[in-house]
């Protein structure tokens, strides 16, 4: 079961070959035609929406988009466990500063909204795909508060965008007041741009 299709999430999938490959619905077509790379592992079942139970654990697999237009997140609310995907965003064993990533299929529109369920949600333990699990309600709501101010700030510049030079679109990561000193993730800047250009695609319609 992976949370969307990139290849280096859905590729995993061929070292499990007994295994059944679970799907979301808008993966379909995608997963097959980059199932090319021949390592990557297609889904055998797709679904809209999904539960089941597992080791006495009740498990819930919620479509929400965001970081990609299939994104999913997977809830084990038995246990407060969520697997969040690339919706929340952190670096991995550092204490460098990474921002939560709109590729380019994702809407930053819908990022913000699964990141207002996932706080809702308010699980004790969180799994990020590119990153250490978060362990604790007092570490999850700082690390989710972080991803949420973060993108409230970008969507403040793009809907305050208008008639304003220099463009905003090239706002530098590090006016971000919440940066707070921290050194920056490699990735930081360029995940940055990228979300500053998808928030302008969606506001002026071509997304």
């Amino acid at each position: 079961l992976a949370t969307h299709y990139h290849p280096h999430h859905g590729s995993g999938g061929v070292a499990f070959p007994e295994a059944l490959r679970l799907g979301h619905v808008k993966k379909g077509l995608l997963w097959k035609k980059e199932q090319s790379r021949k390592v990557y592992a297609a889904p055998q079942l797709c679904y809209e929406e999904l539960s089941f139970e597992i080791a006495g654990q009740h498990v819930e697999v919620l479509p929400v988009g965001g970081h990609s237009f299939d994104s999913v997140l997977v809830w084990i609310a038995t246990a407060s466990v969520l697997f969040a995907g690339e919706d929340i965003l952190h670096a991995r064993g550092s204490h460098e500063y990474l921002v939560p990533h709109v590729s380019k299929d994702g809407s930053l529109r819908d990022l913000r909204s699964a990141v207002a369920r996932i706080e809702a949600m308010d699980p004790r333990v969180l799994v990020s795909s590119h990153g250490c699990a978060v362990i604790g309600h007092d570490d999850v709501r700082a690390l989710i508060r972080d991803n949420r101010n973060y993108l409230d700030w970008v969507s403040g510049r793009i809907d305050g965008s208008d008639d304003q030079e220099p463009p905003l679109i090239d706002t530098p990561l590090t006016d971000y007041p919440g940066l707070a000193g921290r050194a920056l993730h490699s990735y930081a800047e360029q995940f940055h741009r990228g979300n500053l250009q998808r928030g302008f695609a969606e506001k002026a319609g071509t997304r």
